[in-house]
């Protein structure tokens, strides 16, 4: 192996390091701009970008649990707003809809109830 490739091997592993620590945090409940501070990354969106790749990565066990946990997260948050949501007479009923709306969604695409 040349020194060249050695290099670029280490480099590959460190980044597989980095999106690891990036998930984990992720999973922890760290927002995107604490994981780019803590991690390195330039921006929260290098930081989404390597949480998105890291995704991939995970054993089929490993990806069904942090689904599972996305999944309870966010059906915390639609408890919140769902009461606000169906009491048409609430000042914050209109944006708490939208919000509800948008929370349902992405437990769409996180159960593949889209498709």
């Amino acid at each position: 192996m040349t020194s060249k490739s050695s290099s670029a091997v280490s480099r590959q592993v460190q980044d597989r390091i980095r999106r690891g620590k990036a998930l984990r945090l992720r999973t922890e409940g760290a927002t995107y701009a604490e994981i780019a501070a803590d991690v390195g990354y330039a921006s929260a969106s290098g930081a989404y970008k390597a949480v998105m790749r890291a995704i991939p990565e995970l054993d089929q066990e490993a990806a069904e649990e942090l689904r599972h946990l996305q999944l309870a997260r966010l059906d915390d948050l639609l408890a919140e707003v769902w009461p606000m949501a169906t009491d048409e007479h609430h000042p914050r009923h209109l944006p708490a809809v939208t919000r509800a709306l948008a929370l349902m969604h992405r437990m769409d695409i996180l159960t593949g109830l889209d498709r």
